[in-house]
């Protein structure tokens, strides 16, 4: 494959990038509005109070998961994960998508609970539900998440730093920081605007945190997707 052809799919790629983000920017805005408009519905929806667990943001956020997991698992060999780094640093990515995936669904228990027709939440597994909600485990990854996020999608595009052929775009910083401040903004908002019945169904359903989580995988996916051979670590791991 020459090299004019590979700068064509190249920017042919971060054409449809830049397309997809600005669409789910769209679609996220829209939503802010609906939830202005008309909290009732877009709650009961998106986010219900009572399981958020089954409202279309969680089951988006599933989706996406899956999807980041499906590419990551495509970009390394099992065979060579103990001998190059490429490798090894991708495997590792794929077991951390599942990890949160895991977490995200509490390993299943959301839709166990729902087919046997259980209340929400009502069932443990020896105690255990999940880890990120013990203690201040739930402040402490998404804190390490955030931190993540912020040096790849804020830090490194800043430096414009390149590795291998990988160079970070100033694109992803803009929506990041758009969606991650937004939220908090629009959420202080649209609170005061609510009675008090609703904000407690507003906190209950926590649907601007679950919006927040929504667009950091859905960049993060959009990110792989653009750029998993790009990244090309020529290195092998010796013992």
């Amino acid at each position: 494959m020459g090299s004019l052809e590979l700068v064509k799919i190249k920017t042919t790629t971060m054409s449809n990038s830049k397309h997809n983000l600005i669409f789910f920017t769209v679609v996220m805005f829209t939503i802010y509005l609906w939830s202005f408009l008309h909290t009732e519905s877009c709650i009961r929806i998106l986010a219900p109070a009572e399981n958020r667990e089954l409202g279309l943001i969680e089951l988006s956020q599933t989706f996406f998961l899956i999807a980041i997991g499906k590419i990551s698992y495509s970009q390394f060999n099992i065979a060579q994960i103990f001998k190059r780094a490429q490798d090894f640093l991708w495997f590792l990515f794929f077991c951390l998508m599942v990890f949160v995936l895991l977490e995200e669904i509490d390993y299943g228990l959301h839709y166990y609970d729902y087919l046997l027709g259980n209340d929400a939440y009502s069932t443990n597994i020896v105690n255990f539900r999940n880890i990120h909600n013990q203690g201040n485990n739930n402040r402490v990854f998404k804190g390490l998440f955030i931190s993540i996020l912020t040096l790849l999608f804020v830090v490194l595009p800043l430096l414009k730093l390149r590795i291998g052929r990988l160079v970070y775009s100033m694109h992803y910083a803009v929506f990041y920081l758009l969606h991650t401040v937004s939220t908090y903004v629009i959420s202080l908002v649209l609170l005061d605007q609510l009675t008090i019945l609703q904000q407690e169904i507003f906190h209950k359903s926590q649907i601007y945190n679950e919006l927040r989580e929504l667009s950091w995988y859905f960049i993060l996916l959009s990110f792989i997707y653009e750029f998993k051979n790009e990244l090309i670590i020529p290195l092998k791991i010796t013992k």
